[in-house]
């Protein structure tokens, strides 16, 4: 047996496996291997219950769990390091029993020895896990509040906000994962759980958001390309050989452009999602002479803010924070599964509440909703991405941006909307539950017609019939 100090206390944990030759040489001779399983439950026992001894003084510590996720791990406190390192030795003691099948038929009494380690691991990390996504769900909670976009073209402050977060908790949660970086087999189903929470937040944060959000465009001479950064500080004119905060001529001698690669921070580059139009008043002379040769710049395409809030949201969820494997579990699994509904969802979102001024008419929401008829033929690929769409997220879209409800289907059932989103919309489980229930509920008001103004009167019985349809597709398909 070896001997292993623990880095951060004077307590000395005896390792029995420092050496596992015996057991393997021990395959062929049944009696050799229980004496020696008999000897490391014995050893195993005195480890657990020196190990539960150390874990009462930390789990009851006020500093145990970090302030924020953007606190660096060297500032955590001590308790936090020391109980990362112990839950980090009883990952490896897991491995270790995973390696030579104990814990099964063969050797039931370290079955309890296992779980008990198991166990150890849950309470150390639980904690932590349950605060860092407490933070972040509440970064995208805020995103349900109405907010003025300032310039247009920049997302939602929460979203910005989330935007800074996310890098520190993708860092936070690997060393949280208690694997050298990686993701071990016990701490995966936390992670898989803060993934599934912050998606369903995130998702359900802009859906039930206000329609009616202003979009402030900025001022003549002061209007810049949006560049992500903290949120609440507008971003200063950037000219080629101009230094920040100077006023700019009122005729450029040389045209404006857009910031490249160089200029923006942290190396990123505009896309498609972060271009701006921005007024002709910034970009030409207040008077120009009709004989110019040279014709007028065509304006920039302005994204929707629910599209771009959406596009921000699923791009940093799914490149900064970790994942369990995809192929090495359940964990991995319902993550990936859950990231594809969201994919799914976005891009719903993106063909149908793109900003058309078309699509508010009857048959432009007859075709985005049935794009197979309104195409005339049968597209089994997108018959699938239609099924993995949350019924009752789309629904929220639907009855707010489409027919006016402002509350959604809250109106509907006569329900206060904070109430609906606690008992319906909670999680992907129990939205998935009352999709029914509730589909039948709102279709059965949209075509009695009785709902209040609230609830979409007003709205052209053509387009209620539209989404009544799909709702009964949806709910009865």
């Amino acid at each position: 047996m070896k001997i292993r100090y623990n880095k951060y206390s004077d307590v000395i944990f005896t390792d029995p496996f420092g050496s596992t030759s015996e057991l393997t040489a021990a395959r062929d001779n049944p009696n050799l291997e229980r004496a020696i399983l008999r000897l490391l439950t014995r050893s195993l026992s005195v480890l657990v219950t020196t190990l539960a001894a150390q874990l009462s003084p930390l789990l009851v510590s006020p500093h145990y769990v970090p302030s924020s996720c953007t606190l660096p791990p060297a500032q955590w406190d001590a308790s936090t390091q020391h109980g990362l390192a112990l839950a980090g030795f009883c990952t490896e003691l897991l491995e270790v029993f995973a390696a030579h099948s104990l814990g099964d038929a063969r050797s039931p009494d370290l079955a309890a020895v296992k779980a008990t380690i198991e166990n150890a691991i849950m309470k150390l990390t639980s904690p932590l896990f349950t605060a860092l996504q407490s933070e972040l769900i509440n970064c995208l909670e805020s995103a349900t509040k109405p907010a003025v976009y300032k310039p247009a073209g920049r997302p939602h402050p929460a979203l910005q906000q989330f935007q800074l977060l996310a890098p520190h908790a993708g860092r936070v949660l690997r060393r949280y994962a208690v694997d050298g970086g990686g993701v071990s087999k016990t701490t995966e189903r936390q992670l898989a759980s803060l993934l599934i929470a912050v998606s369903w937040a995130g998702m359900l944060a802009l859906v039930c958001r206000p329609t009616a959000i202003k979009l402030v465009p900025s001022p003549t001479g002061s209007s810049s390309p949006p560049v992500f950064g903290s949120p609440g500080k507008t971003p200063s004119l950037a000219l080629p050989g101009s230094k920040t905060g100077r006023t700019p001529p009122s005729t450029p001698k040389i045209p404006l452009r857009l910031l490249k690669d160089k200029d923006h921070p942290n190396g990123s580059s505009p896309n498609a999602f972060t271009l701006v139009s921005l007024p002709v008043t910034a970009l030409t002379p207040a008077s120009t002479s009709s004989t110019s040769s040279r014709p007028p710049s065509p304006p920039l395409v302005e994204v929707p803010p629910l599209v771009l809030d959406f596009k921000v949201f699923f791009e940093v969820l799914e490149r900064e924070l970790p994942r369990p494997p995809a192929k090495e579990g359940l964990a991995g699994e319902a993550v990936e599964e859950v990231l594809g509904r969201v994919r799914v969802l976005g891009n719903w979102i993106a063909r149908g509440f793109n900003g058309n001024h078309n699509s508010n008419t009857a048959s432009a929401l007859g075709d985005f909703l049935n794009p197979q008829l309104a195409e005339g033929q049968a597209d089994d690929e997108n018959d699938d991405e239609e099924e993995e769409i949350p019924v009752l997220l789309a629904l929220e879209l639907l009855l707010r941006h489409r027919l006016g409800a402002e509350h959604g289907a809250a109106a509907f059932l006569g329900m206060d909307e904070e109430l609906y989103k606690k008992r319906c919309l909670s999680g992907f489980g129990r939205a998935d539950e009352w999709a029914c229930a509730v589909g039948r509920a709102v279709c059965e008001g949209l075509r009695t017609q009785t709902q209040t103004h609230d609830a979409g009167a007003g709205v052209g019985e053509d387009k209620r019939q539209v989404v009544r349809e799909w709702i009964k597709a949806r709910v009865e398909g």
